[in-house]
């Protein structure tokens, strides 16, 4: 019960921290909205595809695809600092 209260407490802080950045980036003009709008689509899509794609196929899943993101995430940092 207790981790369930926190991740909701979390997920409430994380909207809000979100929409103040937006708002802060829109007063001082540095922003472009087209892009936020795809990155918007783009991540809302993911997420839908990724939590379908945990509920068919567990936690054999998971792992996996964190490793690679690693990894990959790893190298990209390496070749490009």
């Amino acid at each position: 019960f207790i981790l369930e209260k926190v991740s909701d407490i979390t997920k409430i802080l994380k909207f809000v921290i979100n929409i103040s950045s937006f708002c802060y980036f829109m007063l001082f003009g540095d922003i472009n909205l087209i892009e936020c709008v795809v990155m918007m689509l783009v991540q809302f899509c993911g997420a839908i595809m990724g939590a379908r794609m945990v509920l068919k196929n567990g936690s054999k899943l998971i792992t996996p695809v964190v490793v690679i993101a690693c990894f990959v995430i790893s190298v990209s940092l390496l070749l490009n600092p």
